[in-house]
Protein backbone atom coordinates (compact mmCIF):
# COMPACT_ATOMS: atom_id res chain seq x y z
CA UNK A 1 0.00 0.00 0.00
CA UNK A 2 1.47 3.34 -1.03
CA UNK A 3 0.68 6.23 1.29
CA UNK A 4 0.62 9.95 0.75
CA UNK A 5 0.18 12.45 3.54
CA UNK A 6 -1.38 15.85 4.25
CA UNK A 7 -0.61 18.26 7.06
CA UNK A 8 -2.54 21.18 8.56
CA UNK A 9 -0.29 23.70 10.29
CA UNK A 10 0.16 27.38 11.10
CA UNK A 11 3.48 27.12 9.25
CA UNK A 12 5.68 28.44 12.04
CA UNK A 13 7.82 25.27 12.23
CA UNK A 14 8.27 24.81 8.47
CA UNK A 15 12.02 25.28 8.64
CA UNK A 16 14.12 24.26 5.62
CA UNK A 17 15.05 20.96 7.34
CA UNK A 18 11.44 20.16 8.21
CA UNK A 19 10.28 21.02 4.70
CA UNK A 20 12.95 18.74 3.23
CA UNK A 21 11.84 15.88 5.51
CA UNK A 22 8.14 16.31 4.70
CA UNK A 23 8.63 16.47 0.93
CA UNK A 24 10.95 13.45 0.94
CA UNK A 25 8.33 11.46 2.86
CA UNK A 26 5.36 12.11 0.53
CA UNK A 27 3.68 14.95 2.35
CA UNK A 28 2.19 16.51 -0.76
CA UNK A 29 -0.69 18.58 0.64
CA UNK A 30 -0.40 21.42 3.13
CA UNK A 31 -3.07 23.62 4.67
CA UNK A 32 -1.46 26.70 6.17
CA UNK A 33 -3.42 29.49 7.82
CA UNK A 34 -2.64 33.05 6.80
CA UNK A 35 -5.49 35.34 7.74
CA UNK A 36 -5.36 38.33 5.44
CA UNK A 37 -2.96 41.26 5.49
CA UNK A 38 0.19 41.53 7.60
CA UNK A 39 -1.57 43.82 10.07
CA UNK A 40 -4.61 41.54 10.38
CA UNK A 41 -2.50 38.42 10.76
CA UNK A 42 -0.15 39.83 13.39
CA UNK A 43 -3.16 41.10 15.35
CA UNK A 44 -5.08 37.81 15.27
CA UNK A 45 -2.22 35.28 15.41
CA UNK A 46 0.63 36.56 17.59
CA UNK A 47 3.07 34.38 19.49
CA UNK A 48 2.43 33.73 23.17
CA UNK A 49 4.53 36.79 24.06
CA UNK A 50 2.56 39.00 21.65
CA UNK A 51 5.00 39.20 18.73
CA UNK A 52 3.78 39.21 15.13
CA UNK A 53 4.27 36.06 13.03
CA UNK A 54 3.51 37.22 9.47
CA UNK A 55 7.14 37.60 8.36
CA UNK A 56 8.07 34.18 9.76
CA UNK A 57 5.17 32.40 8.05
CA UNK A 58 5.74 34.03 4.69
CA UNK A 59 9.47 33.32 4.83
CA UNK A 60 8.63 29.66 5.40
CA UNK A 61 6.17 29.68 2.48
CA UNK A 62 8.92 31.00 0.21
CA UNK A 63 11.26 28.27 1.49
CA UNK A 64 8.62 25.73 0.49
CA UNK A 65 8.20 27.37 -2.91
CA UNK A 66 11.96 27.07 -3.51
CA UNK A 67 11.53 23.31 -4.07
CA UNK A 68 10.78 23.73 -7.77
CA UNK A 69 11.31 20.03 -8.47
CA UNK A 70 8.55 18.89 -6.08
CA UNK A 71 4.86 18.53 -6.81
CA UNK A 72 2.64 19.55 -3.91
CA UNK A 73 -0.41 21.67 -3.17
CA UNK A 74 -0.68 24.30 -0.48
CA UNK A 75 -4.07 25.64 0.60
CA UNK A 76 -3.48 29.05 2.14
CA UNK A 77 -6.50 29.15 4.41
CA UNK A 78 -7.75 32.69 4.96
CA UNK A 79 -10.21 32.86 7.85
CA UNK A 80 -12.11 36.05 7.21
CA UNK A 81 -14.24 38.62 8.97
CA UNK A 82 -15.12 42.13 7.78
CA UNK A 83 -11.68 43.50 8.68
CA UNK A 84 -9.86 40.77 6.74
CA UNK A 85 -12.12 41.34 3.70
CA UNK A 86 -11.42 45.08 3.78
CA UNK A 87 -7.64 44.52 3.53
CA UNK A 88 -7.58 41.39 1.35
CA UNK A 89 -5.83 43.06 -1.61
CA UNK A 90 -2.52 43.18 0.29
CA UNK A 91 -2.45 39.40 0.70
CA UNK A 92 -3.62 38.64 -2.85
CA UNK A 93 -0.99 40.92 -4.32
CA UNK A 94 1.79 39.34 -2.26
CA UNK A 95 0.74 35.78 -3.17
CA UNK A 96 0.60 36.74 -6.86
CA UNK A 97 4.07 38.28 -6.84
CA UNK A 98 5.98 35.94 -4.53
CA UNK A 99 4.43 32.45 -4.72
CA UNK A 100 3.35 30.18 -7.59
CA UNK A 101 0.44 28.08 -8.87
CA UNK A 102 1.02 25.37 -6.24
CA UNK A 103 -0.27 27.81 -3.62
CA UNK A 104 -4.07 28.12 -3.68
CA UNK A 105 -6.05 30.50 -1.50
CA UNK A 106 -8.99 28.99 0.38
CA UNK A 107 -11.44 31.33 2.10
CA UNK A 108 -13.38 30.30 5.21
CA UNK A 109 -15.46 32.56 7.44
CA UNK A 110 -14.49 32.95 11.09
CA UNK A 111 -17.10 31.21 13.23
CA UNK A 112 -18.25 31.02 16.82
CA UNK A 113 -17.65 27.45 17.89
CA UNK A 114 -18.96 27.54 21.44
CA UNK A 115 -15.84 28.63 23.31
CA UNK A 116 -15.46 31.36 25.94
CA UNK A 117 -14.05 33.94 23.48
CA UNK A 118 -17.05 33.76 21.12
CA UNK A 119 -18.60 36.99 22.38
CA UNK A 120 -15.43 38.90 21.46
CA UNK A 121 -15.27 37.65 17.88
CA UNK A 122 -16.12 39.85 14.92
CA UNK A 123 -17.83 37.51 12.45
CA UNK A 124 -19.64 37.94 9.14
CA UNK A 125 -23.41 37.60 9.47
CA UNK A 126 -24.29 34.07 8.30
CA UNK A 127 -26.88 35.51 5.91
CA UNK A 128 -24.14 37.51 4.20
CA UNK A 129 -21.48 34.76 4.17
CA UNK A 130 -22.22 33.44 0.64
CA UNK A 131 -22.03 36.95 -0.83
CA UNK A 132 -18.82 37.71 1.06
CA UNK A 133 -17.35 34.50 -0.36
CA UNK A 134 -18.43 35.43 -3.88
CA UNK A 135 -16.75 38.82 -3.49
CA UNK A 136 -13.51 37.21 -2.30
CA UNK A 137 -13.48 34.65 -5.12
CA UNK A 138 -13.98 37.47 -7.64
CA UNK A 139 -11.03 39.24 -6.04
CA UNK A 140 -8.86 36.16 -6.51
CA UNK A 141 -9.64 36.08 -10.22
CA UNK A 142 -8.79 39.77 -10.58
CA UNK A 143 -5.27 38.89 -9.42
CA UNK A 144 -5.07 35.89 -11.75
CA UNK A 145 -5.30 33.38 -8.89
CA UNK A 146 -7.06 30.06 -9.43
CA UNK A 147 -10.38 30.00 -7.49
CA UNK A 148 -10.64 26.20 -7.52
CA UNK A 149 -10.11 25.82 -3.75
CA UNK A 150 -13.48 27.46 -3.10
CA UNK A 151 -15.14 26.39 -6.35
CA UNK A 152 -14.66 22.64 -5.90
CA UNK A 153 -17.96 22.56 -3.99
CA UNK A 154 -19.72 21.82 -7.30
CA UNK A 155 -17.86 18.50 -7.67
CA UNK A 156 -19.72 15.33 -6.58
CA UNK A 157 -19.40 14.54 -2.84
CA UNK A 158 -17.50 17.79 -2.12
CA UNK A 159 -20.33 18.99 0.12
CA UNK A 160 -20.09 15.92 2.35
CA UNK A 161 -18.63 16.78 5.75
CA UNK A 162 -15.58 14.67 6.63
CA UNK A 163 -17.30 13.72 9.91
CA UNK A 164 -19.96 11.93 7.82
CA UNK A 165 -17.44 9.75 6.02
CA UNK A 166 -17.20 6.20 7.45
CA UNK A 167 -13.40 6.07 7.11
CA UNK A 168 -12.72 9.46 8.73
CA UNK A 169 -11.81 9.76 12.42
CA UNK A 170 -9.99 12.18 14.67
CA UNK A 171 -7.64 10.59 17.19
CA UNK A 172 -7.26 12.73 20.31
CA UNK A 173 -4.33 12.68 22.70
CA UNK A 174 -6.69 10.99 25.16
CA UNK A 175 -6.88 7.92 22.89
CA UNK A 176 -10.51 8.62 22.00
CA UNK A 177 -11.81 8.37 18.45
CA UNK A 178 -14.01 11.28 17.44
CA UNK A 179 -15.82 12.01 14.20
CA UNK A 180 -15.68 15.80 14.39
CA UNK A 181 -12.40 17.47 15.39
CA UNK A 182 -14.17 19.82 17.80
CA UNK A 183 -13.75 18.72 21.40
CA UNK A 184 -15.83 19.86 24.34
CA UNK A 185 -17.88 18.21 27.07
CA UNK A 186 -21.20 18.75 25.27
CA UNK A 187 -20.15 17.42 21.87
CA UNK A 188 -18.12 14.56 23.31
CA UNK A 189 -21.33 12.92 24.57
CA UNK A 190 -22.11 11.90 20.99
CA UNK A 191 -18.85 12.75 19.20
CA UNK A 192 -16.68 10.07 20.86
CA UNK A 193 -17.46 6.93 18.88
CA UNK A 194 -14.61 4.67 19.95
CA UNK A 195 -11.17 4.20 21.47
CA UNK A 196 -7.75 2.83 20.66
CA UNK A 197 -6.49 0.83 23.61
CA UNK A 198 -4.06 -2.06 23.95
CA UNK A 199 -3.56 -2.21 20.20
CA UNK A 200 -7.29 -2.59 19.49
CA UNK A 201 -9.80 -0.28 17.84
CA UNK A 202 -13.18 -0.37 19.57
CA UNK A 203 -16.12 1.31 17.80
CA UNK A 204 -19.58 2.09 19.15
CA UNK A 205 -21.51 1.29 15.97
CA UNK A 206 -24.74 2.89 17.16
CA UNK A 207 -22.95 6.22 17.70
CA UNK A 208 -21.06 5.85 14.43
CA UNK A 209 -24.30 5.27 12.50
CA UNK A 210 -25.67 8.64 13.63
CA UNK A 211 -22.79 10.30 11.79
CA UNK A 212 -22.42 8.24 8.64
CA UNK A 213 -26.09 7.62 7.80
CA UNK A 214 -27.98 10.54 6.21
CA UNK A 215 -30.30 11.97 8.85
CA UNK A 216 -28.87 9.32 11.18
CA UNK A 217 -31.17 6.73 9.61
CA UNK A 218 -31.42 4.67 6.44
CA UNK A 219 -33.65 7.19 4.68
CA UNK A 220 -33.13 10.74 3.48
CA UNK A 221 -35.37 13.58 4.47
CA UNK A 222 -37.91 14.57 1.85
CA UNK A 223 -36.22 17.93 1.25
CA UNK A 224 -32.97 16.11 0.43
CA UNK A 225 -34.65 13.63 -1.93
CA UNK A 226 -36.08 16.53 -3.92
CA UNK A 227 -32.92 18.67 -3.90
CA UNK A 228 -30.91 19.20 -7.09
CA UNK A 229 -27.72 19.45 -5.01
CA UNK A 230 -28.08 15.95 -3.51
CA UNK A 231 -25.13 14.51 -5.55
CA UNK A 232 -22.87 17.13 -3.96
CA UNK A 233 -23.64 16.56 -0.28
CA UNK A 234 -25.65 13.28 -0.18
CA UNK A 235 -27.71 14.84 2.60
CA UNK A 236 -24.60 14.99 4.80
CA UNK A 237 -23.88 18.63 5.51
CA UNK A 238 -22.93 18.95 9.18
CA UNK A 239 -23.86 15.90 11.29
CA UNK A 240 -22.79 17.66 14.51
CA UNK A 241 -25.31 20.44 13.93
CA UNK A 242 -27.97 17.81 13.22
CA UNK A 243 -27.15 15.91 16.41
CA UNK A 244 -27.08 19.09 18.50
CA UNK A 245 -30.15 20.86 17.11
CA UNK A 246 -32.13 18.17 15.32
CA UNK A 247 -31.97 20.23 12.13
CA UNK A 248 -30.01 19.66 8.92
CA UNK A 249 -27.85 22.53 7.71
CA UNK A 250 -27.21 22.94 4.00
CA UNK A 251 -23.86 24.21 2.74
CA UNK A 252 -24.04 28.01 2.52
CA UNK A 253 -22.16 27.98 -0.81
CA UNK A 254 -25.10 26.20 -2.47
CA UNK A 255 -26.88 29.57 -2.64
CA UNK A 256 -24.15 30.92 -4.95
CA UNK A 257 -23.25 27.70 -6.75
CA UNK A 258 -24.10 29.11 -10.19
CA UNK A 259 -21.90 32.12 -9.49
CA UNK A 260 -18.96 29.98 -8.37
CA UNK A 261 -19.23 27.79 -11.46
CA UNK A 262 -19.32 30.87 -13.69
CA UNK A 263 -16.30 32.38 -11.93
CA UNK A 264 -14.29 29.18 -12.36
CA UNK A 265 -15.10 29.11 -16.10
CA UNK A 266 -14.25 32.80 -16.37
CA UNK A 267 -10.85 32.15 -14.80
CA UNK A 268 -10.11 29.23 -17.14
CA UNK A 269 -11.09 31.24 -20.23
CA UNK A 270 -8.87 34.13 -19.15
CA UNK A 271 -6.00 31.72 -18.47
CA UNK A 272 -6.38 30.17 -21.93
CA UNK A 273 -6.35 33.60 -23.56
CA UNK A 274 -3.18 34.57 -21.68
CA UNK A 275 -1.45 31.35 -22.76
CA UNK A 276 -2.37 32.00 -26.40
CA UNK A 277 -0.98 35.53 -26.13
CA UNK A 278 2.30 34.17 -24.75
CA UNK A 279 2.58 31.67 -27.60
CA UNK A 280 1.93 34.38 -30.20
CA UNK A 281 4.45 36.69 -28.53
CA UNK A 282 7.11 33.99 -28.59
CA UNK A 283 6.73 33.68 -32.38
CA UNK A 284 7.59 37.32 -32.93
Amino acid sequence: IEYEYAITTNGSLLTPNNIQFLLENKFNFFQITIDGSKENYNKNRPTIDGKGTWDLIFRNLKNLKAHNDKQFTVYLRVNYNYEVIENIDELLKKVTLELDERFLIFFHSIGKWGEKNDENLDVVDYRLEPFALKFLVEKKIQYGLDPIANCSIFFPYEGVCYASKPYSFTLGIDGKLRKCNEENSIKDKFNIVGTIENGRIEIDRAKLAKFILPNGTYSLKEKCNNCEFLPLCCGQGCPVNRLETGKDSCHSAFTILDDLLYLRIKYLMRKEENEKEKIEASKI
